[in-house]
């Protein structure tokens, strides 16, 4: 039985980056590819005219140049040399030196046709032009086999096969002296700027300038907003407590008023119902005028009580003139977001840094980029902000300077200054404030009078203490018109490590190079062999038997599913009107009338003498009585009934019958019928 076998799985793969490795002057020929001097394009380059760039004058010399057609042609020209160099580029990683030397000794001497230059040419060629990718690749390989034959002749075998894998991985290298555009300054360019001062670039330090300076801005105003808002907050409280005082004395007066009033009983009759309804009404009421005046909300006392750094932006942004402090807090703000606009617009980007193995990369910063500024000098940007009004009505600010350090987190532990004016006198202060942007930092120095204005300059002069140990010195005329000025600082101190041990490199003037060295890695799980295990089954047969061996088993899947929903629905709606009118009329009239008539006559006489007397009496009554009365009774009832009644069942029922019907017919036929003698097999697990 044959127990090896070959099965590989790629379990998982991976790629660890290390530092790359420092090169060593030792036998730096036998790991790198160094350009031969012999080339028609650095004649093109040395003889170029002035003003023109080394890349100009390649390009100008690549239009006129016979390149090789492509990696073909390169393998039908130059015969077993291509293949050899293409198969050394494919097995560099896992080289055989045996294998390697024996495809050497047959190639023929010497193993390129032509002169070494010619590769040369034509890969500075592809570079500049980028026309062929594989005959740029080609021309690699070829270099590299070539550098190898080179280095390893005149050497003994096991020398040679101890080399081969060092030169088979050594890379090429590009000349400087082509691929490089720097040129020093010329003397008179150097003398003039000496003669004139150094000469750098203000325009990134005069965006952290105006991004910190914005940023301060930013920072006062909120405070600003928090201290009206509390403010408002006081006003809010008095304003509460004479609304409330007002209020209790309103309501007194109402019903003092409600009590000296009479009130007077009514009825009245209710319609359609004809219900008696009785209400009151106030004779002689008299309510007091409702006139609360509120507190005046804004006031210059109340103002003051602000610090002087947020009055002073209160005042700036003229807003002392509002009358609530909403609109006040509402300015503040709309100048909050313009700054924070500003700010971000201003902002420089973040210095390229990468840490890699305890090795930091980080882009270089302009002044380290400079040739016309030494190590001990630091270009700065200086600007003049007012911030308050001081109690003698003198305006005060602070001195912003921000400083090129080109390192970033750099931290001010002390500073003394001194602003001198040839009118007013010296001042001196040791306050400030620092914050690092980038590879900058800016220094605000505090409390700074404006005896200046705009027509007025003063002399600035300061030391300042780094956290590192670093001390920097500052003499500088200041004028506020020009709003901002320029100059150099000068490194007088610089500390050196407290350990002892030198500090790690970091380079600065090319930026990033080369990140690491990235290993591709990977994990495989191989199968070496099969090893025999205890005996899982043992199967006798005798001689003439015949043994068969038949399994089956059966698997029936039955599903039956029932729906059952049913909905049902009642609409029920009543409407019953009932109308009723009634209406009844008496009329009665009563006359009574009466009427007395009464005469009488008197008449009497004498015999002698006659008298006569007459009378008359009438009298009359009448009385008449009328009476009318109606009553109209008028109803009218709607009495109406919606019902609606839904109900729905859903019913499924799943029914799920399986039966397993699976048949599998497995022979294991052991057939000796034919055979000699008995046989003893043996079942081993693995």
């Amino acid at each position: 039985m044959n127990t090896n076998v070959n099965q590989r799985q790629t379990l998982f793969r991976f790629i660890s980056i290390r530092p790359p490795q420092l090169t060593d002057d030792d036998n730096r020929s036998q790991r790198f590819v160094f350009w031969e001097g012999k080339s028609i394009f650095r004649r093109a380059v040395e003889n170029r005219p002035p003003g023109m760039t080394k890349k100009g004058a390649m390009e100008l010399e690549a239009d006129n140049f016979d390149p090789y057609p492509s990696a073909e042609w390169m393998k039908e020209n130059f015969g077993a040399v291509v293949e050899v160099a293409i198969w050394l580029a494919r097995n560099k990683s896992e080289l055989d030196g045996r294998t390697l030397k024996d495809k050497l000794d047959d190639l023929p001497s010497p193993p390129f046709p032509s002169e070494v230059s010619n590769l040369w040419d034509n890969l500075f060629y592809q570079i500049i032009k980028q026309k062929d990718f594989y005959v740029k690749e080609q021309v690699i390989q070829l270099l590299v086999l070539l550098n190898l034959i080179e280095q390893s002749k005149n050497l003994d075998t096991p020398t040679q096969l101890r080399l081969y894998p060092i030169l088979a991985n050594a890379r090429v290298v590009l000349p400087t002296e082509l691929f490089s555009d720097y040129t020093a300054p010329s003397e008179e360019l150097t003398a003039r700027v000496i003669e004139k001062g150094p000469v750098f670039s203000t325009k990134d330090l005069s965006k952290v300038l105006r991004v910190t300076t914005a940023q301060s801005y930013v920072n006062r105003s909120r405070t600003a907003v928090s201290e009206l808002r509390v403010l408002q907050n006081e006003y809010y409280d008095l304003y509460n407590q004479e609304f409330n005082s007002y209020m209790s004395q309103y309501a007194e007066a109402v019903e003092r008023a409600y009590a000296n009033a009479r009130m007077v009983e009514h009825e009245r009759i209710l319609c359609p119902s004809n219900c008696p309804e009785k209400y009151y009404t106030f004779e002689n009421l008299v309510i007091p005028v409702y006139d609360f005046k509120p507190p005046t909300e804004v006031k210059s006392d109340t103002l003051k009580k602000l610090t002087p750094e947020s009055l002073y932006i209160v005042e700036m942004l003229d807003l002392t003139k509002k009358k609530t402090f909403d609109e006040i807090i509402s300015g503040v703000e709309d100048f909050i977001r313009i700054k924070t606009d500003e700010m971000y617009s201003n902002l420089p980007a973040d210095p390229v840094t990468t840490t890699i193995g305890g090795m930091t990369f980080r882009q270089a910063s302009s002044s380290e980029s400079n040739i016309f500024l030494t190590e001990a000098q630091v270009p700065f940007v200086a600007n003049y902000i007012d911030t308050y009004n001081s109690a003698n009505g003198i305006i005060e600010g602070s001195l912003d300077i921000v400083f090129d350090l080109g390192y970033p987190n750099a931290d001010v532990v002390s500073a003394d200054w001194r602003v001198i004016w040839e009118t007013v006198g010296t001042m001196p202060g040791t306050s400030f404030s620092d914050t690092a942007v980038g590879n900058s930092l800016k220094v605000s120095f505090l409390n700074i009078a404006n005896y200046f204005g705009d027509n007025y300059y003063f002399q600035f002069v300061a030391t300042i203490t780094l956290s590192d140990g670093t001390i920097i010195e500052l003499d500088f005329n200041f004028e506020p018109k020009r709003k901002g000025t320029a100059g150099v600082a000068t490194i007088v101190t610089r500390t050196a490590n407290p350990s002892g041990e030198p500090k790690a490199f970091i380079p600065s003037d090319f930026g990033i190079r080369r990140l690491g060295i990235a290993d591709y890695k990977k994990v495989v799980a191989e199968v070496c062999c099969y090893r025999e295990a205890e005996v899982a089954h043992i199967e006798n047969l005798m001689q003439g038997e015949f043994k068969s061996k038949t399994t089956t088993r059966e698997r029936i899947e039955e599903t039956t599913t029932t729906v059952e929903n049913e909905i049902e629905k009642e609409n029920l709606t009543d409407t019953a009107t009932s109308e009723r009118f009634e209406m009844q009329s008496e009329i009665a009239t009563v006359l009574a009338e009466q009427k007395e008539f009464s005469a009488y006559a008197v008449l009497n006489g004498s015999y002698g003498a006659v008298s006569f007397e007459t009378g008359a009496n009438f009298a009359t009554a009448s009385a008449k009585e009328e009476s009318n009365r109606q009553a109209v009774t008028q109803g009218k009832e709607i009495t109406q009934r919606a019902m609606e009644r839904v109900v729905s069942r859903f019913r499924e029922e799943v029914v799920t019958k399986i039966t397993e019907r699976y048949k599998e017919e497995n022979s294991h036929i052991f057939d000796n019928r034919g055979g000699s003698g008995n046989v003893s097999g043996v079942y081993r697990l693995y």
